[in-house]
């Protein structure tokens, strides 16, 4: 305790030195102001979570308007007041608080469970020299328009009393908040004595047609009447009757959708009525900088200077100062300028005042909000109790956060808070255990979704193109239990019938391979059990394949030439030459889905005539062009006699076709000797052939692979003799010499050298 109590001594004296610091610097910045001529009379304050605890990321605030006064200002009262309370059925909607710093005692309960925890906060640090009564209406579940119960008579506060009063309260009847402000009217004795109505409502009166001409009525018949008016979660159709209580006479009107901001608006109004008057000069400044954007929910820095009372506030308020936002307090040596507040969370014009506790304000300036930017990208679909890598951006405000929420009972199952800096994108998070439709929100501290990703927690994925073309061979990317009957397959879905294309079964791995239908139209790929129980399913539209073609349109018999085309590309696809009469098919390119690319090269039929070139695919023909094929030429030139076993050369000239060739044949037995291919532009007239070891008559042909003989020459093949006998026969023996001999005389006109 001894070493508590020098800690506390310490604390205190260097709380005062930062105080004489602030005091002296105020005095030393001789800053220049503007001065508005009117002062705001504004009854409104608000109340929040601790600035303190802030951290310290600034945004920067720098023009001035300030607000110069000498007025009475109230401090404490003893005028007595009456808090009535909203009990009535209305109330029973039940609170989802997602709030991190919201307690455990104001989740999953009714609005009027979260009403009365928190006028009992208020009532535990009441002015014990305020005298407050407590009324309540809805209080006994009837119709009757007269359900109002004074629960507690006005008196000094005793605390016990008050609370054991508020739990027993039930939301059961109806609403009839005009009627109680009358009779609380009449109790306090309005038309002779000042005096105060706090009402706390969550709907429109539902007894009283026309609230504010009651309103003016009672205001008429006594003018002491000021009534306080908090709006918890009421529909925006139904608030016109409680503005209007609070304007005709005198009062603040103030919003509250959140247990927080009830919170806040409650002490509030406890600081407004609760307060004696003292006479105090006031004057105070705001340095504000108008062009300047603030992020929404953003921290942001203000300049301020103030008699620096210990109620008196920097806070938010909108334009019309029916709603309150962030505020701080000033009356503290630790708060010297500049100070941080919280923007609020949606974007349009606010103002900051330097507030008096009684709500007054010496001095405001004009902020601008901008609306905060955020995204969520991640799968749409995953499994349960898997790894899930969510990409996220957002302005990182403090609080805010990303939470994953079940959309059946729209309660969140975890979240991380995105304004730490260790929590940065991506992250990984574990998926739920149960299947079913979820979100993934970026949500801001006052809970406003700022970006969401949809999430189906599902018992298998398919992964397909959305549109493939008919026949074509695509991937389906799966992830499931990979049972052995499992399988993948393609429906028609109109009438949910299964397509005669394959089935994908699960025994082998991820990506399934499916071939399209030939038809085109809407489908649905499937990943299903053996007993037919859908797991996924995506659709997917198959489009019609389209193909183009282009060829010469006159091309030599067996001659190989280009087709330009333009196709699905399909496995099993073809480029065919057809007869368009018998449609038999000659020479074709086959695809087999590994991209081959334009363009195509097929031989032509060998018999001349008219032939067409077709791009097929599944059997149809997706396009076609005519071809005129006309006949190839060719010619022989060689010697007429060669001794049997001898080279000899061949002139030659021709259309140098696939598997073109040169040969001799025995004219009888057509048996052929010694061919050679002449296919291809490197092969060259003239050709060496070789002689049959037997003497007779022999044809040197040029002929195609289709056994076509393009040109001719017959020869006599004889068997060698001496030269006596060549004399004398008049015959001239034909010899060559060795294949190197004859390389070096090609050029000649000679076919044969003698030896």
């Amino acid at each position: 305790m001894h070493i508590i109590r020098k800690i506390l001594l310490l604390a205190g004296f260097f709380s005062g030195l930062f105080f004489i610091m602030a005091l002296y610097a105020a005095e030393a910045n001789d800053s220049p102001v503007a001065v508005e001529t009117d002062a705001i009379d504004d009854t409104t304050g608000i109340e929040s979570s601790k600035i303190s605890d802030l951290p310290d990321e600034l945004g920067r605030l720098s023009t001035e308007s300030t607000l110069t006064e000498s007025f009475v200002t109230p401090n404490t009262l003893t005028d007595p007041s009456i808090l009535i309370i909203d009990a009535s059925k209305n109330m029973l909607d039940i609170f989802h608080e997602t709030e991190r710093f919201m307690r455990e005692e104001y989740q999953n309960v009714d609005s009027l469970k979260i009403e009365t925890i928190l006028v009992g906060h208020t009532i535990a640090t009441w002015n014990k020299e305020s005298p407050l009564g407590l009324m309540a209406y809805g209080v006994n579940g009837n119709s009757n328009c007269n359900d109002i119960s004074l629960l507690q008579p006005i008196d000094t506060i005793n605390q016990d009393a008050f609370l054991n009063k508020l739990n027993q309260l039930k939301a059961k009847g109806e609403s009839p908040y005009m009627t109680a402000v009358q009779s609380a009217a009449k109790l306090l004795d309005h038309r002779n004595n000042k005096t105060n109505i706090i009402l706390i409502s969550g709907s429109r009166d539902s007894c009283d047609p026309n609230p504010c001409a009651s309103v003016r009525a009672l205001k008429k018949a006594g003018k002491n009447l000021t009534a306080h008016v908090i709006s918890f979660n009421t529909p925006e159709e139904d608030t016109e009757g409680l503005r209007c209580l609070a304007q005709e006479t005198g009062g603040i009107y103030l919003e509250a959708t959140t247990p927080d901001e009830l919170k806040i608006a409650l002490n509030e109004i406890k600081t407004i009525v609760t307060q004696k008057p003292i006479l105090k000069l006031a004057d105070a400044s705001v340095l504000v900088d108008p062009e300047e954007k603030i992020v929404a929910g953003s921290l942001f820095e203000i300049n301020w200077e103030g008699p620096e009372n210990s109620t008196d506030k920097l806070i938010i308020k909108s334009e019309k100062q029916e709603k309150f936002y962030h505020y701080q307090y000033l009356g503290n040596a630790i708060r010297v300028s500049p100070s941080q507040l919280i923007a609020p969370e949606l974007e349009g014009t606010y103002e900051v005042h330097y507030q008096l506790g009684d709500g007054r304000s010496l001095a405001k300036a004009i902020i601008k909000v901008v609306p905060a930017q955020a995204n969520i990208d991640t799968n749409k679909q995953t499994l349960a109790k898997t790894l899930l890598q969510i990409n996220w951006s957002g302005p990182k405000n403090l609080y805010d956060k990303i939470a994953l929420f079940d959309l059946e009972t729209e309660q969140p199952l975890f979240s991380f808070h995105a304004f730490r800096n260790q929590d940065k994108s991506p992250t990984i998070i574990e998926t739920p255990n149960k299947l079913g439709h979820y979100e993934i929100r970026y949500l801001t501290s006052g809970n406003k979704v700022l970006a969401y990703a949809p999430l189906d927690i599902v018992p298998a994925i398919i992964d397909s193109p959305l549109e493939v073309t008919s026949g074509s061979i695509f991937n389906v990317k799966w992830v499931g239990p990979h049972n052995r009957l499992d399988n993948i397959a393609i429906f028609d879905i109109d009438n949910h019938q299964l397509t005669s294309t394959p089935v994908f079964r699960m025994q082998d791995i991820s990506p399934a391979k499916l071939t399209a239908p030939e038809n085109p139209g809407e489908y649905q790929v499937r990943y299903q059990t053996e007993n037919n129980t859908i797991l996924a399913k995506q659709n997917i539209t198959i489009i019609a394949a389209s193909a183009s073609i282009g060829a010469d349109g006159e091309v030599i018999a067996g001659a190989t030439f280009n087709v330009n085309w333009i196709g699905p590309d399909n496995a099993g696809d073809t480029i065919a030459v057809y007869d368009p009469q018998t449609h038999k098919r000659y020479d074709f390119t086959y695809f087999s889905g590994k991209n081959i690319s334009s363009p195509a090269f097929i031989a032509a039929p060998e018999q001349a005539g008219n032939y067409e070139v077709r791009y097929i695919s599944n059997n149809y023909t997706l396009a076609s062009q005519s071809i005129l094929v006309v006949p190839a030429k060719a010619t022989i030139n060689t010697v007429e006699i060669i001794t049997a076993g001898y080279k000899f050369y061949v002139n030659w000239t021709g259309p140098k076709n696939n598997r073109d060739m040169i040969a001799l044949f025995n004219s009888e037995t057509n048996k052929s000797f010694s061919p050679v291919y002449v296919t291809g532009k490197e092969i060259h007239s003239p050709t060496a052939l070789t002689a049959p070891m037997a003497a007779g008559t022999y044809e040197v042909r040029y002929y195609t692979k289709g056994g076509n003989t393009l040109a001719s020459q017959i020869i006599q093949v004889i068997n060698e003799i001496d030269e006596d006998e060549v004399e004398e026969n008049d015959i001239t023996p034909l010899k060559t010499q060795e294949i190197d001999t004859l390389e070096e005389n090609k050029s000649s006109e000679a076919n044969i050298i003698k030896n």
